[in-house]
């Protein structure tokens, strides 16, 4: 039977065992720490667990069960659904930010609470990189735990392809490795099968060697979407592992709505220039921005553009396998108003390095606000 608390007493016993800090709805900071990124998500937990260390974890999710309370895990938070949040009794791990590199072996160790932004910081240093998402501050577990695509999937595959193991608090409070050896089953569950085998508490990754891109924005008239995308859809079957695009529709500052292209190339910097210049003569290039750039800098440009925490949003995934006449008249008819002005479409290019176990296709989130 699920026992509901309604005063701090009841949590005093949990409080006393954490090097962490436990927040009830009473306290003053509360609703500061309960904020997720979606403002939308209204869910109230009985009480937030601040965790700094793995102890603080098990300790955590032994009491909960014990005690018969639902439990969620928040690592960054960015979850739009807002799972990060139960009602019974929070795991917070963004606190837990660590990262390690060992430039030798080409891995890295990272806490579960660490965000993009922290690993990319890490990893750069040494002209190493992993597969990460376009937003800084985007927690790097749950972005893992959900598959993770990026600039780079032709070449280096998503980031639960680069997974090569992790630490995990089961549901009975203990603490097991999995990888290769140990628990591959359990490891294979968590290479994109989301957060339900237990609390992740640090991960492993494999680092490729990358200094800098070739990437940047393309914009083209919302009038020559069609021609654009068409042609963009027979390239594409040609384009090389190194060469993934991303591509969408936005709204400009005065109300315009626009398509853009955004290739990103992570080979040698002058055969990129010649695959990505056909991109150019599929119609009126508003606006071009492609250029060389290091990773870090290609990750963090998108920061001032993101959605700000807070906000709330509504997010709609679907699976398309390429821009037929069909999709792209869809895709124009959702642009054509767009909600507001932080409304979008985003196309990720899936290829290369996932061909094996993902059709080359393309996946398509419209983000509106509301």
């Amino acid at each position: 039977m699920t026992t509901t608390y309604h005063h701090s007493a009841a949590f005093n016993d949990l409080a006393a065992l954490l090097t962490g800090q436990l927040f009830l709805p009473q306290a003053a900071d509360y609703e500061q720490v309960r904020q997720l990124w979606n403002g939308k998500v209204k869910t109230q937990p009985s009480a937030i667990a601040r965790c700094l260390t793995v102890q603080d974890v098990i300790h955590t999710v032994r009491w909960t069960r014990s005690h018969g309370l639902p439990l969620s895990v928040r690592g960054g938070g960015h979850d739009f659904a807002g799972r990060a949040l139960s009602e019974g009794v929070v795991i917070d791990l963004s606190q837990m930010r660590t990262v390690t590199v060992d430039p030798d072996q080409r891995t890295t160790h990272v806490q579960a609470g660490a965000m993009i932004g922290d690993l990319i910081e890490a990893t750069t240093q040494y002209g190493l990189v992993t597969v990460t998402g376009n937003c800084t501050v985007v927690g790097m577990a749950g972005f893992t735990l959900g598959g993770g695509y990026s600039p780079l999937m032709g070449a280096y595959g998503m980031a639960a392809d680069n997974l090569l193991s992790a630490q995990v608090v089961t549901a009975d409070g203990q603490l097991v490795t999995a990888n290769a050896e140990e628990h591959p089953d359990l490891l294979w569950g968590l290479r994109g099968g989301g957060g339900n085998f237990g609390v992740v508490v640090s991960l492993e990754y494999r680092l490729h060697p990358l200094t800098t891109v070739l990437s940047g924005m393309l914009i083209y008239p919302l009038g020559e979407a069609r021609t654009v995308l068409r042609r963009l859809n027979d390239f594409m079957a040609t384009v090389p592992d190194e060469l993934t695009i991303q591509s969408g529709f936005i709204q400009m500052p005065e109300g315009a709505t626009v398509l853009l292209l955004i290739p990103t190339y992570c080979g040698e910097s002058a055969p990129g220039e010649q695959v990505i210049a056909p991109l150019r003569t599929f119609g009126t290039v508003l606006v071009d921005q492609v250029q060389s750039m290091t990773y870090n800098e290609l990750i963090h440009q998108w920061d001032a553009n993101a959605p700000k925490k807070g906000g709330h949003y509504y997010v709609k995934t679907q699976s398309i396998k390429g821009f037929q006449p069909e999709i792209i008249d869809a895709l124009i008819e959702q642009g054509l108003p767009f909600s507001s002005p932080g409304s979008l479409i985003a196309l990720h290019h899936f290829h290369g390095a996932r061909a094996a176990s993902v059709r080359r296709k393309l996946l398509l989130h419209c983000d509106r606000i509301i």
